[in-house]
């Protein structure tokens, strides 16, 4: 077992979390897009950080971001930053 400085999501979903890495990743900024620790228009994280910060592979990030951007929460595409949609009501 790894030692060390290991970033889980939230201590609340901490020992029985069922949800898969890239569910919890994604719930995690969604977390911070939703109270503003996330504010729009802010890039988030690289990749490369998110990897470091969950211990995660690339495609499970991606699958995370994907969410994000399927639930409308971020905008980005391919080479390009992932950053928070600007909320607006219609």
């Amino acid at each position: 077992m790894r030692s060390g400085s290991v970033t889980v999501p939230r201590a609340e979903e901490d020992d029985f979390d069922r949800r898969s890495l890239h569910e919890r990743i994604a719930a995690d900024l969604r977390d911070d897009i939703m109270s503003g620790d996330l504010p729009p228009g802010v890039k988030l994280p690289s990749t490369v950080q998110l990897k470091a910060r969950f211990d995660a592979s690339n495609a499970t990030v991606q699958k995370a971001l994907q969410l994000l951007k399927d639930e409308r929460l971020v905008v980005g595409r391919a080479g390009a930053a992932v950053t928070v949609r600007e909320h607006r009501q219609w």
